[in-house]
């Protein structure tokens, strides 16, 4: 059975370790090191990955296990998002332990760390355009909640 839609790539666990300096350095008022540390993490192999997950559908990335056939609108469950609890339970279980940050806080925060290297500011118009990468959009830093 497959556990993820993806194999992890070397540089998200770089870019983690990344954005925990900076949200350290962060927390010690420190702006220049952690604009530095900022754009170090912004890795377009990372960006390209996740537009690859949370963009349109593909056989390579989506394919589909055990599909189940379609039900008939009658015998079709009421219920089409999970809960809230439902979907913290799927955070804890994957360990998704760093928050995510909203789009307000997002762009507060490129206010204050304005880095000419941040690639991400280009692709922001690109991935608003993208109908499944609206959910997707944060940066998860820890020291924004």
């Amino acid at each position: 059975m497959r556990r993820c839609l993806l194999a992890q790539i070397p540089e998200q666990e770089l870019a983690a370790k990344l954005l925990d300096a900076a949200a350290d350095l962060h927390a010690l008022d420190d702006r220049e090191m952690t604009s530095s540390l900022l754009v170090l993490a912004d890795m377009p192999v990372i960006r390209e990955r996740t537009i690859r997950l949370v963009g349109p559908l593909t056989a390579e990335v989506h394919r589909q296990v055990k599909r189940p056939s379609v039900l008939p609108p009658e015998r079709r469950s009421p219920t089409r998002m999970p809960s809230l609890a439902d979907e913290f339970t799927v955070f804890v279980r994957d360990g998704m332990e760093m928050p995510v940050l909203s789009n307000q806080g997002h762009f507060a925060s490129s206010s204050v760390y304005l880095a000419d290297g941040l690639s991400y500011r280009n692709a922001l118009a690109e991935w608003r355009n993208m109908r499944d990468m609206r959910r997707c959009m944060a940066w998860p830093l820890r020291w924004t909640t």
